[in-house]
């Protein structure tokens, strides 16, 4: 149909009824609608026979074309009717597309507002605890932490939000990201395995095991996104201050010891070891010389052992000596090969 507003076609009407075209098109409608009554009575048409098709589906899976078709089929079967009867068409038109307007956005509030999916706290106080979400992704959560995910996810991506320290086992799903929303940033993925730690006050911090991850903020003044992309072995962090991601290309051996008493040294320098053993398994390492395995880093992978048994191997790795005296252990000798 022409007018001094150019063609509308009969899809961009439904689109309009919709509520599915642009603002634009939503604009050159409307002014299309005032042209004449030939206009406004055939959309009145199209309103009243897509009210009869009999069901309104989501805007996400909508087929506009097949929805035309069941439309068109519809007006193409109405008789030729006379002025009068056709006043009394125009009337119950009218009628038939206000119920649809109604019903329309009766299903849009239901849909945006009441069929929203229950929200789910998952909490740790004094233990490790582990969840596997509705999408077959996995998530160990530490002590004292918090996760809020939704029972069922979207059709669009997947959700939740972090307070504390967890690890994630993402099942890949390429058409839903999932996003973990935290107090300073966010983390998103398509499917991989990672360590995050968003303590309140402190950095947001990440440590990627498999595949690749976005670490990005959101600058609460200028609205910028700052992001940076991890791979396996590398971890970022956000810092609240300047509200910018950063990437580190050093590995944190003990990112998962609280989840599964792992460590993984990568060249990592000897007297930085004992460090991290000492921290995590809360026992003082002494060693009888501050320089003591200065030039030595160590290349190992320990899992579910305890002290004693990564020392021993870490003396004999290296030509040292050990003991234990009351509560601590001693650490003697020069090592002999510094290239393990």
């Amino acid at each position: 149909m022409e007018t001094g507003n150019g063609h509308i076609d009969d899809q961009t009407l439904i689109r309009y009824l919709l509520e599915e075209c642009s603002p634009a098109q939503a604009a050159a409608v409307e002014e299309w609608l005032k042209r004449s009554e030939e206009n406004r009575h055939h959309f009145d048409q199209i309103a009243a026979a897509w009210n009869l098709s009999g069901s309104l589906p989501s805007a996400d899976h909508l087929d506009i074309d097949k929805a035309w078709n069941k439309v068109n089929s519809r007006l193409n079967d109405k008789p030729h009717t006379s002025s009068a009867d056709g006043n009394k068409l125009r009337f119950y038109l009218y009628r038939a597309a206000a119920v649809f307007l109604l019903f329309a956005a009766s299903y849009a509030f239901y849909q945006l507002v009441i069929n929203q999916p229950e929200d789910i706290l998952l909490q740790s106080e004094n233990a490790v605890v582990q969840q596997k979400l509705s999408d077959g992704s996995e998530v160990a959560l530490n002590s004292g932490s918090k996760l809020t995910y939704p029972e069922n996810f979207g059709s669009r991506s997947r959700e939740v939000e972090l307070e504390g320290e967890a690890f994630f086992d993402i099942n890949p799903d390429k058409s839903k990201p999932f996003i973990i929303r935290t107090a300073e940033g966010f983390i998103k993925v398509l499917g991989t395995s990672f360590n995050v730690q968003a303590r309140p006050g402190k950095m947001t911090r990440v440590q990627v095991i498999s595949g690749l991850v976005a670490l990005g903020i959101e600058n609460s003044a200028s609205r910028d996104t700052s992001m940076v992309y991890l791979k396996a072995g590398m971890s970022g962090f956000i810092d609240p201050v300047t509200q910018k991601a950063y990437r580190e290309e050093k590995e944190n051996p003990a990112a998962l010891f609280w989840f599964n008493q792992s460590l993984m040294f990568n060249k990592t320098p000897l007297p930085e070891v004992f460090e991290i053993l000492e921290e995590h398994y809360k026992i003082p390492i002494q060693l009888s010389d501050s320089t003591l395995a200065g030039n030595c880093k160590l290349n190992a992978r320990f899992e579910g052992d305890d002290i004693y048994t990564v020392i021993e191997v870490i003396a004999t790795s290296f030509g040292l000596h050990w003991n234990k005296e009351n509560d601590r252990i001693k650490i003697s000798g020069q090592p002999h090969d510094c290239s393990l």
